[in-house]
């Protein structure tokens, strides 16, 4: 009698053991803290696309749930809407916003993307950039694709007056090249590439060193998030810098994984890849790039504000800093 005792608590002992495991898997699963995030799939989100592949945000405790957008613009009315509570963006979407809303703050960098150009239908008469002149020219406002084709444009003397704008989305872009609708257009990767492939000989892309743009990606919240979700992006900066090691030591691996979601063959997105630093900071230079973006935001305004706010008031550093610690 006294083994079969032994024996029948053995086996409650086994039981609760296991259901013990099987509850603390469980439970794990359930406390996992959803994060929404904006994704544009740009070649620079690169980090982002890595941590999601390899399972960093999840082993950082996080569900991150993936907003589609497609420009940096789209991911600023996210975060203000409620619609997104991280956003991946470049500055100069962010700048727009900034001059009326300060409430939205950057709290790192993520890329400095070298990839905004120009690409140009051969067949409509286009062989060199002065060809653009009266041309029909699609591009983005208020993003990367907006200035990069006002600085084009200004090294080669011309002026937005002496082309037709349009106004478009990036993906409506290629197919609006091919059709005859635009005769060139304006935009970041994998937007460029893109139209290559479907052009073939016909694609013209002005990547000279005074033709291209280098923009900065950035990740955003709202004040009060940062404020309420301080761990919880802390932890998710953390699982970027993961992505950011592995990028760095896994070059062929990270370039594999981020062409699945920017949809460009790995043979042509190694080709660029040494376009883009990938690295999560706050570097210096950063504040100037904001007051230079601000600057050139606020002359595109109907009515410039008069008081441009300081780039330091619209960065927070408390996360970075966090995670340093």
């Amino acid at each position: 009698m006294k083994n079969k005792n032994i024996i029948i608590i053995s086996i409650l002992v086994v039981i609760l053991v296991v259901a013990g495991i099987f509850s603390g898997v469980f439970n794990k699963k359930e406390s996992l803290v959803t994060i929404r995030v904006t994704d544009p799939r740009a070649v620079g989100g690169a980090l982002f696309h890595v941590a999601l592949e390899k399972g960093y945000f999840k082993e950082q405790g996080l569900d991150v749930q993936v907003v589609g957008v497609q420009t940096g613009d789209e991911a600023i009315r996210a975060l203000v809407s409620n619609s997104a509570d991280v956003a991946l963006g470049g500055i100069i979407p962010y700048s727009f916003l900034a001059l009326d809303d300060q409430s939205v703050k950057i709290f790192a960098t993520n890329a400095y993307a070298n990839d905004n150009q120009v690409i140009a239908n051969k067949s409509k008469g286009i062989s060199t950039p002065e060809d653009i002149r009266g041309k029909k020219i699609g591009y983005s406002k208020t993003t990367a694709s907006d200035i990069g084709l006002v600085q084009f444009l200004v090294a080669h003397n011309l002026k937005t007056t002496d082309v037709q704008l349009v106004n478009m989305k990036p993906l409506a872009m290629v197919g609006a090249l091919q059709s005859g609708q635009i005769d060139a257009y304006s935009s970041w990767e994998p937007h460029i590439l893109n139209g290559q492939k479907l052009l073939g000989d016909s694609a013209l892309v002005f990547n000279g060193d005074k033709d291209v743009y280098t923009w900065v990606q950035s990740l955003m919240a709202k004040d009060t998030y940062i404020s309420t979700h301080k761990v919880d992006l802390v932890k998710f900066v953390k699982a970027m810098k993961e992505a950011e090691q592995f990028v760095k030591t896994n070059k062929d691996d990270a370039i594999t994984l981020a062409s699945k979601h920017d949809n460009v063959p790995v043979d042509v997105l190694t080709k660029i890849w040494s376009r883009y630093n990938l690295s999560i900071s706050l570097n210096d230079d950063v504040y100037s790039i904001i007051k230079t973006d601000l600057e050139w935001a606020n002359t595109q305004r109907e009515k410039p504000v008069a008081n441009i706010p300081s780039a330091e008031s619209l960065v927070d550093t408390s996360v970075l800093n966090d995670v340093k610690n």
